[in-house]
């Protein structure tokens, strides 16, 4: 489960922003990023996406995180 090590990188990195969306909820969004696994991270910078980490993958969410 991702929902702890989500919330724990959230309040180590005050200065990111951290989203979470139900795709169940709104499909629409995840046809347009074309996620079709979950958990998928995307990394975004000056409103471009830079980095996409698929599954659960703490090492993968660091790494994008400390590369912003």
């Amino acid at each position: 489960q991702m929902t702890p090590i989500f919330s724990d990188l959230s309040s180590e990195h005050r200065d990111v922003l951290f989203l979470s969306v139900d795709i169940d909820n709104v499909r629409d969004v995840a046809q347009a990023y074309g996620i079709s696994s979950l958990p998928t991270f995307k990394f975004f910078y000056g409103g471009r996406e830079y980095q996409t980490v698929v599954g659960a993958n703490r090492s993968g969410l660091e790494y994008g995180i400390e590369s912003l």
